[in-house]
């Protein structure tokens, strides 16, 4: 609503009117944050299973090698199930 019109409002019906726009402003502003804050989140996520998957990729290629698993684990911070799983994986194709 333009000032004009604004101004020419019964000062009850201006307070409403002003009222109503600021909670929408504020509710707003309150979804723009809970956005940016779910793309962090999505962002933090989204690197920690590139991380992840980087590691499962590299555990495969030391097997191939003939790495320890020992070294596997604490090169890729993997856990042992988990590079026996790989185990399987890489012999079963």
């Amino acid at each position: 609503m333009c000032e004009l019109n604004l101004a020419s409002l019964d000062p009850e019906v201006r307070e409403l009117y002003e009222a109503r726009a600021k909670a929408l402003r504020d509710l707003n502003s309150i979804r723009e944050e809970a956005r940016q804050e779910g793309i962090k989140e999505g962002l933090k996520k989204g690197r920690k299973e590139g991380k992840r998957e980087a590691n499962r990729e590299l555990a495969k290629k030391m097997l191939r090698k003939g790495f320890e698993v020992s070294d596997i684990i604490e090169m890729t911070e993997l856990t042992e199930t988990e590079i026996e799983k790989l185990m399987v994986e890489i012999n079963t194709h």
